[in-house]
């Protein structure tokens, strides 16, 4: 008699640990090799990214759309109703994408989630949880997952520029998508505000690279895909109400950076909305209420004090105390206050006596000097030597000093966001 054994599959363990809410499902039975994750909550224009999706070129593997429409359990009742309407332009849409060999659209419906923990985050992580459990039934720990938003359009070669992105890159955890924010709007007044939104996150993102931090990324919950096995080995995403994007994405980088997928474009929705405490909606409705702080931004010089201090990385492994004095006396003072209150030199030489040589130490010292230690100096810079300072003014600088054209006829700020966006689309 033959012995029956279990096969343990690679998300096993990881699966046993969720506890999602209560929900409701319907979703084809196939097997997938890529799985594109849509939270939606009282959306009325799901009809784009289905449209947007349903247009896109065939991919070799099979593809499945999987939208979360999700509501928070003292949500209103006209929420819960466009929520309904949604699911019911969802099932619509079942049939369309029926007739297609390589992509098919199912739904989670969770009206119940606690009002503590509803949001984007948490709608993201049930639906990537789920697509999960879809890959772990057949063992897949290659399945790609991607994450989009349901006010977003994609290019028509977006399915196939992932799929040939994981094929040709098979190290890579994941990797970040290129994205524009449409700025043929209806509401000119929010086109100024939409420009300095993405000119400021495409400016923070270069002057990281700028001053060597190797894991410099946009972090868009709408713009990214990952393996579902380094989805797992990192725990996942998590439940934030907002920034689970910056969280999650970050916390891939012990396994090593995140790629790019510059080859196709998301167009994220530009429209007003208070469903999250930052980001686009939030940033445009502040925009139109007469706040003008997102023209100003993070001096130059707070990176140029960074870039000063990761230049020492070499001699920062296994320095005795004369090392250190003579690399902080290079620095700027604020750059050395925020070392000495945060004591640095003591995690510094408790990670060099767990490192076996120089190697190991530069690259666990990217998870000590990671982004948000990165971004608590760049708070500390502000508040006590380099205040915000004219956005188009320090990335305009900061084109010159990545040794780009020089931006000198560049004297709109639209012309300027069309200048980084042409560097990021340029970048392998």
């Amino acid at each position: 008699m033959l012995a029956l054994f279990y096969m343990k599959k690679f998300a096993d363990q990881y699966l046993r640990k969720q506890n999602p809410p209560l929900y409701e499902e319907n979703i084809p039975n196939g097997i997938y090799d890529m799985i594109v994750v849509i939270p939606c909550f009282n959306e009325p224009e799901i009809e784009g990214v289905l449209d947007s999706l349903k247009q896109c070129k065939s991919t070799k593997g099979k593809v499945l759309v999987l939208v979360v429409v999700n509501a928070s359990e003292i949500s209103s009742e006209s929420i819960i109703d466009q929520n309904i309407q949604s699911l019911k332009t969802i099932e619509q849409w079942q049939q369309h994408f029926d007739e297609s060999s390589s992509l098919e659209l199912g739904w989670i419906q969770c009206f119940n989630m606690k009002k503590k923990w509803a949001g984007a985050g948490w709608a993201r992580k049930l639906g990537m949880d789920r697509a999960i459990s879809l890959f772990n039934e057949v063992d897949n720990a290659d399945g790609i997952l991607i994450s989009l938003d349901a006010d977003c359009v994609v290019q028509d070669n977006y399915l196939q520029e992932i799929e040939r992105y994981f094929e040709r890159e098979i190290s890579m955890p994941g990797a970040t998508i290129y994205f524009e924010h449409p700025l043929n709007v209806s509401d000119e007044r929010l086109i100024d505000g939409i420009v300095f939104y993405e000119l400021y996150m495409r400016y923070y993102k270069h002057a990281l690279a700028w001053v060597g931090y190797p894991h410099a990324m946009y972090t868009v919950g709408s713009a990214f895909a990952v393996r579902a096995e380094a989805y797992v080995s990192q725990g996942g995403m998590n439940r934030k109400k907002a920034g689970e994007d910056f969280y999650f994405l970050h916390k891939l980088t012990p396994k090593g950076a995140l790629g790019e997928i510059n080859g196709t474009t998301v167009f994220p929705g530009v429209r007003i909305s208070n469903r999250v405490p930052f980001g686009t909606g939030p940033v445009l409705q502040q925009w139109i209420d007469g706040d003008r702080s997102i023209n100003k931004t993070y001096s130059l010089e707070s990176f140029k004090a960074l870039r000063l201090f990761f230049e020492h990385i070499d001699v920062l492994y296994q320095c005795d105390d004369n090392q250190w004095s003579s690399v902080c006396e290079s620095l700027p003072h604020v750059l050395k206050s925020f070392l000495e209150e945060n004591e640095i030199k003591k995690e510094i030489d408790e990670l060099s006596n767990n490192c076996t040589n120089q190697v190991v130490f530069t690259n666990r010292f990217w998870q000590l000097f990671n982004a948000f230690r990165i971004l608590k100096f760049m708070n500390y810079a502000r508040e006590n030597a380099y205040p915000d300072a004219d956005l188009y003014e320090e990335a305009e600088k900061l084109i010159v000093l990545m040794n780009y054209s020089d931006p000198d006829n560049i004297k709109y700020i639209e012309g300027l966001l069309e200048l980084y966006r042409e560097i990021d689309k340029s970048s392998n």
